[in-house]
């Protein structure tokens, strides 16, 4: 099992509870870094779409894509990123938060966060946006 891995798993309209504890291979979609230097560019914001539900059940949180009709799950640390992008739409703060709360190097963090944002921004999930 992941330990520090956010694990997001679409269910094809079928929400699967066992699905939220297993570890998907990892999809780099390196959406959020700078193309200069594939450092983390921090200069953007997340929107998450107005068509995406979200619930808490049990530290996990189901996401209903209604566009799509989708049911998607996120174990608990992907459930504190989506709570952190819910709460401040700023990458920069959701990154702090998650250095402070969890025992993860800042190098992991960045894979996960991207696995997790690539996939779920690829999905119509979210959108994002470099700051002026």
């Amino acid at each position: 099992m992941c330990k520090h891995t956010p694990v997001f798993t679409p269910n094809a309209g079928i929400f699967n509870p066992t699905a939220l504890i297993m570890c998907p291979a990892k999809r780099t979609a390196l959406l959020w870094r700078d193309s200069k230097d594939n450092n983390m560019n921090l200069n953007q914001t997340i929107t998450i779409s107005p068509d995406v539900i979200s619930q808490e059940v049990s530290g996990e949180t189901v996401l209903l894509d209604l566009e799509s009709e989708n049911y998607f799950g996120l174990d608990e640390v992907g459930t504190r990123i989506w709570q952190l992008l819910q709460e401040n739409k700023d990458l920069s703060s959701v990154v702090t938060t998650m250095l402070e709360e969890y025992e993860v190097s800042e190098e992991q963090l960045n894979e996960d966060m991207d696995a997790l944002l690539g996939e779920v921004h690829t999905l119509g999930l979210i959108t994002m946006e470099t700051r002026a």
